[in-house]
């Protein structure tokens, strides 16, 4: 019992200035390799796929949620994967969405509506007549709240709609916002959007014929040709994934996305459901494309930034623990 005491104390010994703690243990392991003929028999995937595949098979190899990947030009299917029943397995929350609607509306609202008090109206500094013997009514003031073009009592000032919404509520609803739109069948994902028509008609003939005249297409990256070619269109907004939230998903009928945002997105919101001591944690941070430093992190309407948690950082042992008697670890 005294060493077992002794090794808790060790071992799992963690920050108190951050909400994870970090093993001192590590394990020196290997991520297996990838049998894409299992997912590929004919070698028909395209080299995209087989990538995408190849990074995100040891997280999503017992998911039973697959999607046809299309080519975002001819429509062609070229390959299909496995989705993480994390991300896009999460149950219908309803309270979450509406609950993450109202914080990025109130998060965006101007809240610049602004009256008048009696002291900001022009006028109204002397006294309009004298106080007795003119048998009208006492008046201080023609800019009295009472008073015609008087200044107003309790009118509305400019003031600050924004409030902080928890960060586990902020990436719940993310979660269920992608599932709902992959179990309503609302959810394409293309190969790649590098290679886009110069114009936007072009673009928009694309999506007409894709059936996605109403819908957010993501990239995993800022895609300044992407933003060029959807700003003249009406019902069709462009992100990428850092900057991707729930009222974005909601507002449209169609969420369209690259592989290289849903491998982004599922680095990111994968991370919510790791357990920072199992073996296999540092084995799912191996080849990915989203900085660590970000994975803590979402968008934030306000100062139209991201925002979020700091990295989780082992403490040092402390020494003295080792110093302990038997009588100390009973109290």
């Amino acid at each position: 019992m005294l060493l077992k005491r002794l090794l808790n104390k060790v071992v799992c010994d963690c920050s108190r200035n951050y909400h994870h703690a970090r093993p001192v243990i590590k394990y020196n392991l290997t991520k297996p390799a990838v049998d894409l003929a299992k997912h590929d028999p004919e070698n028909k995937f395209s080299p995209l796929v087989r990538e995408f595949i190849e990074a995100r098979d040891f997280e999503n190899h017992t998911s039973d949620r697959t999607i046809n990947v299309i080519s975002f030009e001819d429509g062609k299917i070229k390959g299909d994967i496995q989705l993480n029943n994390f991300v896009f397995g999460a149950n219908p929350r309803m309270d979450i969405l509406h609950r993450n609607v109202v914080w990025y509306r109130a998060s965006i609202r101007a809240g610049t509506a602004s009256v008048k008090r009696r002291s900001e109206v022009r006028g109204g500094g002397r006294k309009p007549w004298r106080q007795k013997g003119t048998g009208k009514a006492r008046q201080g003031s023609i800019r009295a709240p009472h008073w015609r073009k008087g200044g107003s009592a309790k009118g509305p000032k400019p003031r600050d709609w924004a409030y902080d919404l928890p960060y586990k509520v902020r990436r719940l609803g993310l979660r269920t916002a992608l599932s709902a739109r992959l179990a309503q069948g609302d959810l394409t994902v293309v190969e790649d959007l590098s290679s886009l028509p110069s114009s936007s008609e072009d673009f928009g003939e694309i999506l007409r014929e894709h059936g996605l005249q109403n819908s957010l297409i993501v990239d995993g990256f800022e895609n300044f040709n992407l933003n060029e070619v959807t700003e003249p269109l009406e019902k069709v907004d462009a992100t990428h994934s850092l900057f991707l939230h729930v009222y974005g998903i909601m507002i449209r009928h169609k969420l369209v996305l690259s592989l290289q945002a849903l491998r982004i997105l599922e680095e990111k919101l994968c991370e919510d459901g790791r357990i920072i001591t199992d073996p296999n944690y540092e084995l799912y941070h191996q080849d990915m494309l989203l900085d660590k430093k970000l994975l803590y992190k979402e968008y934030d309407p306000k100062a139209k930034e991201l925002r979020g948690r700091l990295i989780p950082k082992p403490k040092k042992v402390d020494r003295r623990s080792l110093k302990y008697s038997r009588q100390d670890l009973k109290r």
